[in-house]
């Protein structure tokens, strides 16, 4: 279901809702695709119509809906229902202008909490600070061991709120309100990485109070042209995520899930304080040292290295010569690679030593350093390489640990700059930003692009000349060796 979710009674566009007992009965004089139906406190529901079938895509009760014509009764029973208990039924229908739609069978409340800023702690009375996707409100409630939060976002978009040690996205547990999958319900995740949707997984680490969630997407008004968007839930307070993370919080452009872009964003809160302590967690580097180091590390990892490596698997075959040209570009090409990654290396840590903020201290940072280790070992390994004539097993085996160091460290360094560029860092830098992410994007596509096309030549060649290999043109390790011992460069240069 996509589209703005409209609030209502029982009754409306010829939808219908009785709730008698356990018996739950859906009238529709149109046809509607399929419905959502949500039962406050968690209790079952059971198909009783033939044209129902339950499906399981989202964290409703969820049912599909047989195509009918005219008025059309939909038949469900409630489980573990009390007999001094009036469940609240909330239904989300869909007609052909698959505009979302909500009815129930009690009055819905207007979630916004209406708060006002109070110099007091904020127990029992609503906090309020403006973040940079809309406005944050809180309060401690039951003996300050609960925190009854809320987030409100201008427009109709799918909002996300929870906590991270890092301040970013990656390792975040969060609450995220997806319309386009269940217009009624959000569910708690963890992003476990910079990849969305398919890195989240179903989380329990916040205990959010069971019925608390609640969400609600308000269409547009006079007062307000575009709507809103909130989302509210009661979570334990005594939970060191809870007081001690910093508040990480995201939303998109509409309702279908996807990619934030600039809207997101942290904030490192005092929630027994109030809004004077609220500040931002986004203490980071200096823009100047945040540019060189993204810049530097992505021409080195994403252009340099790469180069270097196909320099080195291809070159004897492009300059068909015996005077190991292509030996000297790829330790050329790789030395400059690793000055410009060290020089980017050198420069973060300087600048971020004066955050007071730990070193490595995110997935990032700890798979960069990792990467880093192995890029300055790659030549220190080629001083102990064995002599390439006669191959000897010990020359196989050092040929197989340096390729496959160099290639892996490529592909989990460009993988780890994507990351990189998710950090909460970048916030106010979203230009700079966009220009990186598109610079390594397309280096990254030249450089497998180029390295497919010689691939393909070289299988090619290699086909047209199968009878004569060594005169086909690629220069073999011995001629090669011959012609860097003439030009007193040693035996080991290979």
């Amino acid at each position: 279901m996509q589209g703005v979710v409209e609030m209502g009674d029982s009754d409306k566009d010829g939808v219908s809702l009785d709730v008698s007992g356990s018996t739950v009965t859906l009238r529709t004089s149109n046809t509607a695709t399929y419905f959502a139906v949500r039962v406050q406190g968690g209790n079952t529901l059971t198909p009783v119509s033939g044209n129902l079938s339950r499906t399981t895509d989202c964290s409703s009760q969820v049912f599909r809906v047989s195509p009918s014509t005219g008025e059309t009764e939909y038949v469900m029973e409630l489980g573990s229902v009390e007999s001094d208990t009036d469940p609240v039924i909330l239904v989300g229908y869909a007609l052909d202008d698959s505009k979302v739609k909500l009815i129930s069978n009690a009055p819905i409340p207007s979630p916004t909490p209406s708060p006002t800023p109070s110099s007091d702690a904020c127990v029992n009375d609503f906090c309020s600070q403006d973040i940079s996707i809309g406005t944050l409100t809180w309060r401690l409630i039951e003996n300050s061991t609960k925190l009854d939060i809320w987030i409100k976002v201008h427009g109709s978009r799918w909002v996300a709120l929870g906590w991270s040690e890092s301040g970013s996205m990656a390792g975040t547990n969060a609450v995220i309100y997806r319309p386009s999958k269940d217009p009624i319900s959000a569910a708690q995740f963890l992003i476990q990485d910079y990849g969305l949707p398919g890195d989240m997984s179903p989380s329990e680490v916040l205990k959010i109070a069971e019925g608390s969630i609640v969400t609600v997407q308000q269409q547009p008004t006079e007062s307000d042209d575009e709507g809103a968007t909130e989302l509210g839930f009661i979570v334990d307070f005594d939970k060191d995520i809870v007081q001690k993370y910093p508040l990480v919080f995201a939303s998109g452009d509409d309702n279908a899930f996807g990619y934030h872009g600039k809207m997101k964003g942290s904030v490192q809160v005092d929630w027994l304080s109030g809004s004077a302590n609220v500040v931002t967690s986004s203490a980071g580097p200096s823009r100047a040292a945040l540019n060189a180091h993204a810049a530097l590390m992505i021409a080195g990892w994403s252009f340099l290295f790469p180069l270097g490596i196909i320099a080195s698997r291809f070159g004897r075959g492009w300059f068909k010569e015996t005077t190991g040209f292509w030996f000297h570009m790829h330790r050329v090409v790789q030395s400059a690679g690793l000055l410009a990654t060290c020089v980017a290396l050198v420069v973060m840590i300087v600048d971020h030593h004066k955050t007071g903020t730990d070193h490595f201290s995110t997935t990032h940072g700890k798979v960069g350093l990792s990467m880093m280790i192995i890029a300055i070992c790659q030549p220190l390994n080629a001083f102990l390489r064995p002599h390439p004539s006669p191959k000897t097993l010990a020359r196989r085996v050092w040929e197989g640990l340096h390729k496959t160091c160099g290639y892996a460290s490529v592909v989990i360094s460009v993988w780890n700059a994507f990351g990189g560029l998710e950090s909460i860092w970048w916030s106010g830098y979203e230009t700079t930003h966009d220009v990186l992410f598109n610079t390594l994007w397309s280096l990254v596509g030249l450089t497998s692009f180029a390295a497919l096309a010689l691939f393909v030549l070289e299988a090619k060649d290699l086909a047209q000349n199968l009878d004569y290999p060594n005169d086909a043109g690629e220069a073999s390790d011995d001629a090669v060796y011959a012609a860097l011992k003439a030009e007193g460069n040693g035996a080991g240069d290979v």
